[in-house]
């Protein structure tokens, strides 16, 4: 058993059960053999969690790439938008780990960050955004998209109105946001 093999089945407890649910008890359990052996895998519940924010920061990055990859302007923030619930629906716990924040040193963790930042700077390259602007245009757009993935994971969403036009709604203003930036104006 390898590394990967001890990875994906605490992966499935984080979508089944839910994050807080994976410890090295209910992972070894998961592989039917006996807690100490995952220290040969990594330094305990925290090295862990590290492995599964690394795989949460990587599926991210490769589902908003490949859904996004010959896509620009509106239609790449509408596909990475809805990439995004879709993975966030589909995955839940992965999805969430790859939003834990890791050690500021750890340069396998900045690496994986980065490659998502620099995947969602290039989904919002058509909108001429440069510099800082870049980087608020990103976090304004996976803000407005993780709030309404982690609201809506957690069953917030009581009214009677459609979850699914709120959703396209969120992403109509985004894009007129994006698209009426001050640093864009004419």
């Amino acid at each position: 058993m390898g590394l990967n093999v001890v990875v994906d089945a605490a992966a499935s407890i984080a979508d089944r059960d839910g994050l807080d649910n994976v410890t090295l008890k209910a992972v070894a359990a998961e592989l039917g053999i006996k807690a100490p052996s995952l220290y040969n895998y990594f330094d305990g519940v925290h090295g862990l969690k590290r492995e599964l924010t690394l795989l949460g920061l990587k599926v991210l990055g490769d589902t908003v790439s490949e859904a996004c990859m010959g896509l620009s302007g509106d239609t790449a923030v509408r596909t990475t938008a809805y990439a995004i619930r879709n993975f966030a629906a589909r995955r839940p716990g992965i999805y969430l780990a790859g939003h834990h924040s890791g050690a500021q040193d750890d340069d396998d963790l900045i690496e994986a960050g980065d490659r998502v930042v620099s995947i969602f700077t290039a989904v919002l390259r058509g909108y001429g955004f440069d510099g800082d602007e870049a980087i608020h245009a990103m976090r304004v757009m996976r803000n407005a998209i993780h709030g309404f993935v982690l609201i809506e994971a957690v069953h917030y969403f009581r009214y009677s109105a459609d979850v699914d036009t709120s959703f396209e709604r969120l992403i109509d203003v985004l894009i007129l946001g994006l698209n009426s930036w001050p640093e864009n104006a004419t």
